[in-house]
């Protein structure tokens, strides 16, 4: 009976931890240091302990043994990138993560690492550089989206565990609990809205973490971020804070009082499907390798489910219809009629999965026909383009990111709780209609998206009565600037403002129009065209500390050379070869033109 006493049944609280809830702000290197017995008994999920819970033999221990590898465990995409930007890494394979993991099996595969160090970001003094003060950043701004910890966990929408539990035990925007147990808390979060753990993920569990970056999972729903300046009339925003942004920072309608919606979701998503209905296995939980970034790791096509010009989609002989990269797509079934279903998990819906061979076999609409087919002649777009090239409605773009590093202050590393310098930011334009092309990790045109166009501002502790202070002069903390605005470069010089693969989640069944990519009749659409190409419209400009002003939609120069840094291996701008062909071709006029600049800017 001793064991129905709470003495025997609870584990004792470590030492020196006031309250179980201290677990949900400390970092993984701080979690690292407790009693797993402890951790263990609160989150049997955590990874420190998931070999002897939900990953032993009976269970899910293939899992269990590759999700603490998976690239949304490590982290390891949001290192590699900034740091080769900045010219203090010259490979742009990762070298860092959250914590030190080896690959004992390392095969070498594309993207992939055979290890990782635990990041740590260096003593500042007068010969810091910009990349040194960036790893401060690096380490404050952040790495609070991996399940090695438990979050933030202190703002609506931010709310999770960790481990395991950090995707499939779901909690509600507010942290509240609904469940029906009349011993559980419902007054104060965090605590999850039931106390069990689903495959059925809803897409707000994944956008408590893929809200920001790419803001994917805010696109998938239809909503954008506000540009404040700029921004028409009659907003349909949405009217509670959510991800640490005041009610009405989040845009659901651009103009509440047309029949529009300028910014729709996914076609996915209004059809009732959600993340998990295409992220599953390797997608999500790894395949042990270590990844430097997501892009390498997803194996999900839209071709896995819609097929090719020349072949819908087959089981295999074991009966699966599969993944690009083999996984078993389980819930994509035939009806009786022989055609691809898939089964929503969220909806529990019969979902028709549209076969593009079909579509063009039942279709007269020529158009149609050459953008999703084969000619005659063996051609087709979808040899060489990405489906969403052409599919995505809309997509969220981001430039002049300024951000400061003041030395003068300290915050705790989001890492392992050391002091890192204090970090803020801002940026110039939020833009809704910014469009590029470039090449994807697997070799094809896909959309790209601005990474980090950003202006460095670094600030030093200074000594009035030995040195001339610029920060602060009359404060009791004063400083100087020892880097004002500054860009980065990378080892080989081209300029650290990122440019790479995009997919941004708002496929649409209308298209980007025509005169996007190629040539009008008249020519008028050469601005749009040098966006869309990377050579830059001069749309948005800003100049650095020197007043030196940079073109932040241009890549490339009148030659067609790279000038910015591309983070990702095996992505490029477009070749010249593939510029020609998409310039032949003439088309009619849409409509389409480019807002001004000034229509978006941020305060």
């Amino acid at each position: 009976m001793d064991g129905y006493t709470r003495e025997v049944a609870h584990v004792p609280r470590p030492e020196g931890l006031e309250s179980p809830r201290e677990l949900r702000s400390m970092t993984s290197a701080e979690l690292d240091r407790v009693d797993p017995a402890y951790i263990q008994w609160l989150n049997p999920s955590d990874y420190r302990v998931v070999s002897q819970t939900c990953g032993t033999p009976a269970c899910h221990a293939e899992i269990s043994q590759t999700a603490p590898s998976s690239i949304m465990t490590t982290f390891a995409g949001h290192f590699n990138k900034t740091r080769y930007y900045a010219g203090v890494q010259a490979d742009r394979a990762a070298q860092y993560g959250i914590r030190s993991q080896v690959d004992a099996s390392f095969t070498g595969a594309a993207g992939s690492v055979a290890s990782l160090a635990q990041h740590s970001a260096p003593p500042l003094d007068e010969r810091s550089s910009v990349g040194d003060y960036l790893d401060h950043y690096l380490e404050n701004g952040c790495p609070g989206c991996h399940v090695w910890n438990y979050g933030p966990n202190d703002r609506r929408g931010d709310f999770r565990s960790s481990g395991c539990a950090g995707c499939h035990l779901v909690y509600d925007n507010d942290g509240l609990s609904r469940s029906s147990d009349p011993t559980a808390n419902r007054d104060d979060p965090p605590h999850p809205a039931k106390h069990r753990l689903t495959t059925a993920i809803p897409d707000s569990q994944c956008e408590h973490c893929h809200y920001r970056g790419n803001r994917i999972g805010t696109m998938f729903r239809g909503i954008r971020e506000s540009a404040r300046l700029g921004d028409p009339p009659h907003l349909g925003v949405v009217d509670q804070a959510l991800h640490g942004h005041a009610a009405g920072f989040y845009v659901e309608d651009e103009d509440t009082t047309n029949s529009v919606d300028e910014t729709p979701p996914d076609l996915h998503h209004a059809a009732g499907l959600g993340c998990v209905d295409c992220h599953m296995g390797v997608d999500v939980h790894g395949d042990g390798q270590l990844y430097s970034a997501h892009d390498y790791q997803v194996g999900i096509e839209c071709e896995d489910c819609h097929g090719t010009p020349d072949a819908a989609i087959r089981a295999g002989a074991d009966g699966y219809f599969r993944t690009t990269r083999g996984d078993p797509m389980r819930a994509v079934q035939t009806d009786d009629k022989g055609r691809p279903i898939l089964l929503g998990r969220l909806d529990g819906q019969v979902h028709r999965l549209t076969q593009l061979r079909d579509l063009q076999a039942r279709s007269d609409n020529l158009e149609l026909i050459f953008s999703h087919g084969r000619t005659p002649e063996g051609f087709s777009h979808l040899d060489s383009l990405e489906c969403y090239a052409c599919h995505t409605a809309w997509t969220q773009s981001c430039f002049g990111c300024h951000v400061t590093i003041d030395g003068r202050s300290t915050t705790p590393s989001l890492i392992d709780g050391s002091p890192t310098a204090r970090s803020r930011g801002s940026r110039s334009w939020v833009a809704m209609d910014y469009f590029a092309l470039g090449i994807g990790t697997d070799g094809k045109i896909t959309p790209m998206a601005p990474q980090e166009k950003m202006f460095v501002t670094a600030i030093a502790p200074c000594d009035p009565e030995l040195e001339t202070c610029t920060e602060g002069v009359d404060s009791a903390t004063p400083g100087k600037r020892v880097h004002d605005r500054s860009i980065r470069r990378t080892v080989d010089g081209k300029l650290g403002f990122g440019f790479g693969p995009v997919v941004p989640h708002t496929t649409s069944s209308g298209v980007q129009p025509c005169d996007r990519c190629h040539l009008r009749e008249d020519e008028s659409n050469w601005p749009i065209l040098n966006e869309t190409l990377g050579r830059g419209s001069g749309r948005f400009q800003i100049p650095d500390g020197e007043g030196k002003l940079y073109d932040l939609t241009q890549v490339v120069d009148d030659t067609g050379q790279t000038i910015v840094g591309l983070a990702h291996q095996g992505t490029d701008v477009l070749p010249l070869s593939i510029v020609e062909h998409m310039l032949a071709p003439r088309v009619g006029h849409s409509g389409l033109k480019l807002r001004p600049a000034s229509a978006w800017v941020t305060p």
